[in-house]
């Protein structure tokens, strides 16, 4: 046990402390927030839309990611995956963009990062 300033910390509040702090994160994840009710499609790409989308799902905003399909299955660390749905489309191909721009016909937000005429 530790005194500062007139404080006593023990390692269990400590924990207890930054357990809160780790519950506190995403506030929007319960579909509470101002943006509750908002549906977002966020194309998967690197950069600062995926950032971008989950800062919009901590305020509450339905958040689907499209991720690309890849050869060996393996999506690797999804760092800003925090309070998202995450879907695998492949929408070089016509069954892929016409099942994204189905999720798009029912969504209010479109995330993307790509460099014009690339996907």
């Amino acid at each position: 046990m530790r005194q500062c300033t007139g404080a006593t910390f023990t390692p269990a509040s400590i924990d207890l402390g930054m357990s809160r702090v780790l519950a506190a994160a995403a506030p929007g994840a319960d579909g509470t927030g101002p943006l509750a009710g908002v549906r977002v499609v966020e194309v998967g790409g690197i950069g600062p839309a995926p950032f971008c989308a989950m800062l919009l799902a901590d305020m509450g905003a339905d958040v689907v990611r499209i991720d690309r399909v890849s050869d060996d299955g393996h999506q690797g660390v999804q760092l800003f995956a925090r309070g998202k749905r995450s879907k695998v489309l492949n929408i070089k191909t016509a069954a892929g963009l016409e099942e994204l721009l189905d999720l798009l016909d029912r969504a209010d937000v479109l995330v993307e990062g790509f460099r014009p005429g690339g996907c």
